[in-house]
């Protein structure tokens, strides 16, 4: 095992260069895998289809007329597909994910919103045999997508039309201003290995590759996307019949490193149900005290987790509900520091995945032995 963690830790380690906002992020980061790593795109068999919705920090007022709490809101939908075996390629399969996302921020709002699809391919490098580890698996992948950028309006006051004794002289404008269609990209690279009993996963990923230029029509050129580095690591141990521990850790640098997030934790789990304690911190190296006055801080939250398979709960006893599940995971964040939680009102994500035909489609690089195994919910 020490030969194989080391070179992937040297990768891990290397991947991470030069970085320059911060994309939005979701706390159940394996609920959504093609967003955390393209590479994970057709990593189950069958058909899934993930939904998640993230609403953070409704407690700050965004600026309106009147304060309102609209806060951040994040929605991403994921159709994910093992494609058919190749015929003669032995321990070889291919994924295609598509997915759209839509983030809106306050209540005017800015919108950013888009499509992309993921290809991944994945060869088995190690065949099942009775050592220790009878699996180990490398998998590549890219998304590709198309984003857009739009923020609507009819509250918008410039300085001059603000007076010192009258208060607002004229109407405020209204404001429609739209960013081109900017093409992106992201990759990634996934190991996965260990037995029927352990599993072990570790991946690195580059988001905005081609680092878009997004800026809004009217606007000076130059509002560039910065890069977006996230490296993880993951475990699944049986402790005992059907009862797994799942300790994850995730890290993301983006604007050379001056923006960080940095999550760590452990998921209690059966085919059934889990639960799960993390630790986040947001990282911001400009919160920087000017005049006395501070301009940002780091921002830690404790994140509390709960999910539940519907399909195990209507077919208690079918063994057949492994291959179709319904799963619903919701988890809330609640602010410890850099922010109070009565000033945040921490956030709360919902997560649900679809499973279908798992059991239809042949896997090209696991035994069919192994087909009908009590699997825990969360893979990674």
């Amino acid at each position: 095992m020490t030969k194989i963690l080391l070179p992937f830790l040297a990768i891990l380690l290397s991947f991470l260069g030069d970085l320059e906002a911060q994309d939005p992020h979701f706390a159940q980061f394996y609920a959504n895998r093609i967003y955390l790593n393209p590479a994970y795109a057709g990593f189950d068999p069958g058909n899934t289809v993930i939904l998640n919705f993230r609403n953070q920090w409704p407690g700050i007022p965004d600026g309106d007329v009147v304060a309102s709490n609209t806060s951040y809101r994040t929605f991403n939908a994921t159709g994910d597909f093992r494609l058919p075996c190749f015929s003669g390629i032995q321990n070889f399969c291919m994924g295609l994910a598509g997915s759209f996302f839509h983030d809106a921020a306050g209540k005017a709002p800015l919108i950013t919103q888009g499509g992309g699809l993921a290809l991944s391919a994945a060869k088995r490098i190690i065949r099942p045999n009775k050592k220790k580890i009878t699996y180990v698996d490398l998998r590549i992948g890219a998304q590709a997508s198309g984003m857009r950028r739009r923020i609507d309006g009819d509250y918008f006051i410039y300085s001059s039309q603000l007076d010192p004794q009258f208060g607002l002289i004229g109407d405020p404008s209204i404001l429609n201003l739209r960013s081109k269609i900017y093409s992106n990209l992201n990759t990634g690279l996934l190991i996965n290995f260990g037995n029927n009993q352990h599993n072990f996963s570790g991946g690195v990923s580059m988001s905005n590759v081609l680092e878009p230029d997004y800026t809004f029509y009217n606007a000076p050129p130059g509002d560039i996307l910065p890069r977006r580095y996230t490296g993880h690591l993951g475990a699944t141990v049986e402790r005992f019949n059907n009862f797994f521990l799942s300790p994850q850790l995730r890290a993301d640098f983006q604007s050379k490193f001056d923006l960080g997030l940095f999550s760590g934790g452990t998921y209690i789990q059966s085919d059934k149900m889990y639960g799960g304690l993390f630790y986040q911190w947001n990282k911001n190296t400009f919160s920087q005290s000017t005049s006395g006055a501070r301009l940002a801080e780091n921002v830690s939250h404790i994140i509390l987790s709960l999910g539940v398979d519907i399909q195990s709960i209507v077919d208690l006893g079918n063994v057949d509900y492994i291959q179709n599940r319904f799963v619903i995971g919701a988890t809330f964040d609640y602010t410890v520091r850099g922010l109070s939680q009565s000033d945040t009102r921490g956030g709360f994500e919902l997560a649900i995945k679809m499973f279908f035909d798992g059991g239809k489609k042949k896997n090209c690089l696991e035994e069919k032995r192994n087909q009908h195994r009590r699997c825990p919910i969360i893979s990674h």
